[in-house]
């Protein structure tokens, strides 16, 4: 519990620090602790991303050829 003694001027600024308040405390008590983030390799990621490109790319050809190898 916080105690805001102010005027009635600075009525709006007050407001904000209570908001402001709520919601650090809510941030704490709904999520918890953050979730960390291993880092990537970018390099990694952008290589993973053609192979699964090219696979994409195989599975296609290999439906278009189906038919062949049925008749």
């Amino acid at each position: 519990s916080d105690t805001y003694d102010r005027t009635m001027e600075d009525i709006f600024a007050v407001q904000d620090e209570i908001a402001a308040a709520v919601v650090d405390q809510l941030k704490v008590t709904m999520l918890g602790e953050l979730p960390t983030v291993a880092e990537t390799n970018p390099e990694a990621y952008n290589l993973y991303l053609q192979a699964v490109y090219l696979l994409e790319i195989n599975r296609e050809i290999a439906m278009e050829r189906a038919p062949e190898k049925l008749t």
